[in-house]
């Protein structure tokens, strides 16, 4: 096993009711006298820390999907090569400049600002975790690897797979689509920035017209329970509809979020070079 890379495929039980942190609420003492002293003045207290100043990041991979209109696009294999038929190959597998789609999505989340790094697998699991396996990853960097069974139900089992995989430490969760080739960790670092530096609970990319992706998106441990609770091949799309006054969004060209959805837009994307990040925007989907 290569060093940094987790095989396991475990996935231990965590209620929801137990997701979110604690805080400290203790009352002030109404006996204690207060100190005598100048109130706070207004630039004091936009200078005090923000909750999302130092959260701790949890990056997940989806790449469990076997990719259906991709599969369906492949040309005919000859006969020789039938048993690497790019019909039988998830997409994730489709090679992007000499290397599969899901070692592009890693790579970048390893190269974010991530305390840990998840990529959930399912389709043609064994040949997707070889491609991770496959990786040099940083020492100071831990990959780890869940099956998801469930893949047939759809992208919702994949983000659930992957939340329930983090640590307990971790403040927020960034979602990584594996189809998204030249969206790469500037692109994740300025994303993390913004939250970070918001008062918001959601970070989400948007394109030039304004329009909020449902990936790569950052959410709170706060949402960690409706994000485990989504179902069907839907991502996290709708909470970002029905949250939309916590989200924060970054604006990145729209090659940077090009999708890889058959192999024409594979070879589209050939052509692209990633987009650079806009300025991030302070407001929410419905400003826009």
């Amino acid at each position: 096993m290569r060093e940094g890379v987790d095989r396991s495929t475990a996935l231990p039980a965590r209620a929801p009711g137990t997701l979110p942190r604690a805080v400290n609420n203790t009352p002030t003492d109404p006996l204690k006298p207060h100190r005598r002293g100048k109130p706070p003045t207004p630039s004091a207290e936009r200078s005090a820390p923000r909750p999302n100043d130092h959260a701790r990041i949890g990056g997940i991979i989806l790449a469990a999907g076997r990719g259906a209109r991709f599969t369906a696009s492949a040309p005919d294999a000859p006969e020789p090569t039938r048993a690497r038929d790019p019909r039988r190959l998830p997409k994730t597998l489709a090679t992007f400049r000499g290397r599969p789609l899901v070692q592009h999505a890693c790579l970048a989340v390893l190269d974010a600002d991530v305390r840990q790094v998840v990529a959930v697998v399912g389709y043609r699991g064994d040949a997707v975790r070889e491609a991770v396996t496959s990786l040099q990853v940083p020492t100071t960097r831990r990959l780890e690897i869940v099956d998801n069974p469930r893949w047939q139900a759809g992208l919702s089992t994949s983000v659930a797979a992957g939340i329930a995989q983090l640590a307990p430490d971790i403040d927020a969760a960034l979602l990584m689509p594996a189809d998204q080739p030249l969206l790469e960790a500037r692109h994740l670092r300025q994303l993390i920035q913004t939250f970070r530096s918001s008062q918001r609970t959601i970070a989400a990319a948007a394109d030039e017209r304004g329009t909020v992706r449902g990936a790569p998106a950052l959410f709170a441990r706060e949402h960690f329970p409706r994000l485990l609770q989504l179902e069907g091949d839907r991502g996290a799309g709708s909470l970002l509809r029905t949250r939309a006054h916590e989200v924060v969004t970054v604006t990145l060209d729209p090659s940077a979020l090009r999708d890889v959805d058959t192999h024409a837009d594979l070879e589209t994307v050939r052509t692209l070079e990633p987009g650079l990040v806009s300025p991030a925007d302070a407001t929410n989907p419905g400003d826009h």
